[in-house]
């Protein structure tokens, strides 16, 4: 089952900035999408990110060493719920 990764835009630029590209992290945060609640351009977007569990688990292990206000703002949510 795939795991449903949402965090803010903000969030999300801030940890990628702190990947680097050959790494593991970096390939899954490559893979978000944006997606836009209201109108567009405004506040708050957000990105999803569809991964398997164990990259989910890999990706807040990161944001809890590089960047933990990222890491408390992470949902995890089970793909398709």
């Amino acid at each position: 089952m795939k795991t449903l990764v949402e965090m803010s835009s903000e969030h999300f630029d801030r940890l990628l900035a702190k990947s680097a590209v050959p790494d593991r992290e970096y390939e899954i945060l490559k893979n978000g999408v944006v997606t836009d609640y209201g109108e567009k351009g405004k506040w708050p977007r957000t990105v999803v990110i569809l991964c398997d569990p164990a990259d989910a688990k890999l990706l807040l292990n990161f944001a809890r060493r590089v960047y933990p206000v990222a890491y408390r703002q992470i949902r995890q949510y089970p793909a398709g719920e």
